[in-house]
């Protein structure tokens, strides 16, 4: 009997010494997050509560210690006592233990997202960092990372509360206290200007958990905005008297107003989206109040096409005096918006331009309009294809396949079967050449290429077609030959017995090229 307890003890001590081992692993790896700043305080205590509740304080303390500095410690001793964690109740289910421990790690995949946000402290030779890297306010940025991702909004309330006011009018303060005030709110200002965008759209966020209405949304982030617009400008000036460098001065200015370009665009699209009339003019009106040196900056045109669309989505709303109230040919402002924002931008204005120039009536100007813009991006195609047939517009839809897919063999889009289709059903009736045979075999083989193609029918269909139509065995090997030790492989998927059947003569057909 008493050997047999001795079992029990014994086997009882070492699951105890296992658990312990593995415990310790976790805070370890917590801890290591910790130095490495992935993680905060408040990040730490959780993992303290669940140590805590299943009786591991001292080692989970034990390993803090070892890597935290002097005031994380009190700090997280405060912490403790003040969310009660001392009088949780045990509970001695190991299992679940470590289920909260892997759960709470899940929580905490965003080292790069954060390295990315930190990489004001990791400069440290940079003079205009230096506030940032006070403990204070590094642990309040973390929070208000960590808040954001967790969609906390009140947390990122509360963030911006501790915050002392940007818009303190100091000639109402009384003049022992003037300089002191004006020192924080400088002070204040030169710590949160790397954090000004990602402070505006986690507030603008904020805003819009709240059941409150839309223009009070958009009044409140213009607030928010005019309030980072003007620490920005604090932060420069501030900077300018340090420095004396007016080069990096003109650097920071021409920064702080494309901030402010970007904080008006993304309020002008909300707007446009929630059909805030009143709000697009108030916002477009702003615009006209930014000084000239941003005027050269991307964010420009960005801004310009969006005050264009704001335009038009005013008049798609009942505005017709919105069209006749400016000098400016609203046909004309929407194409210039269309061929002047960047590359895979152009999709919304695309389906405008389409919609309001078929209205008037301006076909040719719409067409040779697209017919720009594909031939600048050539996969705005499918959008074009598509505005065009929701207006009714099939005929002009056909013709710019015509004009532009010949031109592109690169297309990855179905949109390409339904223009071969009555070509290769029918090639008398499009009396197709040789070249153009030539060109669309290229083409299949590329569009074969994409994952999201291997189980497409009719391309293996249409693919055999050309080959028997074309005749090349010199263009199969061009083909073949950069394919051939992967497309055995890669072409494995479940087809229909017709695709199955010409994918089979196809590959047959490629296996003989080297015999």
């Amino acid at each position: 009997m008493c050997s047999t307890s001795r079992v029990v003890h014994s086997g009882n001590r070492e699951e105890e010494k296992k658990r312990l081992e593995l415990f310790n692993k976790y805070c370890l790896l917590f801890m290591k997050r910790l130095e490495q700043q992935e993680i905060g305080v408040l990040i730490v205590s959780d993992l303290f509560a669940i140590a805590i509740k299943y009786g591991f304080k001292d080692a989970c303390f034990q390993r803090f210690k070892e890597s935290a500095a002097r005031w994380m410690c009190r700090k997280l001793e405060v912490v403790i006592r003040n969310k009660g964690l001392y009088g949780l109740p045990r509970n001695l289910n190991f299992l679940n233990m470590f289920v909260e421990i892997d759960d709470l790690e899940c929580s905490l995949d965003y080292s790069k997202w954060l390295e990315e946000f930190m990489t004001p402290f990791f400069r440290e030779k940079d003079g205009i960092y230096r506030e940032v890297r006070q403990h204070d306010f590094k642990q309040r940025i973390i929070l208000i990372r960590e808040a954001v991702l967790n969609q906390d909004w009140s947390k990122v309330g509360v963030f911006l509360g501790l915050l002392p006011s940007f818009r303190q009018n100091l000639r109402d303060v009384p003049e022992a206290f003037r300089k002191q005030l004006g020192g924080n709110l400088d002070k204040t200002c030169r710590m949160l200007f790397p954090y000004a965008s990602t402070i505006f759209r986690a507030g603008v966020e904020r805003f819009m958990q709240y059941d409150i209405p839309r223009d009070m949304i958009t009044k409140s982030a213009a607030e928010l905005m005019l309030v980072l617009i003007a620490a920005e400008r604090k932060y420069c000036a501030s900077f300018f008297i340090i420095s004396r460098l007016p080069r990096i001065m003109s650097n920071l200015t021409f920064d702080v107003e494309n901030n402010s370009l970007l904080y008006i665009t993304e309020l002008l699209i909300y707007a446009i989206a929630n059909g805030q009339k009143q709000e697009m003019q108030d916002l477009v009106t702003t615009v006209s109040s930014l000084p000239s040196v941003a005027q050269k900056h991307k964010y420009v045109t960005i801004l310009r096409s969006y005050k264009v669309l704001s335009r038009y989505e005013r008049w798609r709303l009942g505005g017709e005096d919105v069209v006749q109230s400016s000098s400016f040919d609203l046909g004309d402002e929407i194409i210039a918006a269309l061929l002047d924002v960047e590359s895979g931008q152009a999709s919304i204005f695309i389906h405008t331009a389409v919609h309001y120039l078929h209205f008037v009536g301006k076909i040719d100007i719409l067409m040779n309009a697209l017919e720009e813009c594909c031939h600048k991006t050539p996969f705005m195609i499918v959008d074009c294809y598509r505005a065009l047939l929701l207006n009714n517009m099939t005929d002009e839809a056909n013709w710019l396949l015509d004009v532009i897919l010949p031109q592109w063999t690169l297309i990855s889009h179905p949109i390409l079967l339904d223009w071969l289709k009555p070509r290769l059903l029918n090639p008398h009736d499009y009396d197709l050449s040789g070249e153009m045979l030539r060109l669309v075999c290229k083409t299949l083989f590329v569009f074969l290429d994409y994952g999201t193609n291997r189980r497409n029918d009719c391309a293996w269909m249409f693919l055999w077609a050309v080959v028997q139509l074309v005749q090349d065995d010199g263009l199969l090997l061009l083909q073949w030959d950069p394919r051939k030790s992967w497309w055995p492989k890669f072409h494995r998927a479940e087809l229909s017995e017709r695709g199955a059947d010409c994918r089979h003569r196809i590959f047959m057909k490629l296996y003989n090229l080297n015999v």
